[in-house]
């Protein structure tokens, strides 16, 4: 038990544990791109600009193929599936 409540506040605590405003800036910014409310490039852009790790700009990059593909996949699927009952 006690492994466990070590390793809870190891993740949560931090200069980027999950109680962070760096972690709880970029799950919201990850959140917003899903939901299609944030332009990914420009801040794809800004990431490289200000020298973010490239681990944190591909993610970006990932998520913003995941989500073209997410959208993708329902246009196509609805547009398929027009006038069926």
């Amino acid at each position: 038990m006690q492994h466990h409540i070590r390793i809870t506040e190891l993740v949560q605590n931090g200069k980027t544990g999950t109680n962070s405003r760096e972690f709880r800036d970029r799950w919201q910014l990850e959140r917003s791109m899903m939901e299609g409310k944030d332009a990914t490039e420009d801040i794809m852009e800004q990431y490289i600009h200000r020298g973010k790790p490239l681990p944190q700009v591909l993610r970006l990059l990932c998520l913003q193929v995941a989500y073209i593909a997410v959208m993708t996949v329902d246009v196509t699927f609805a547009d398929s599936n027009c006038g069926r009952v």
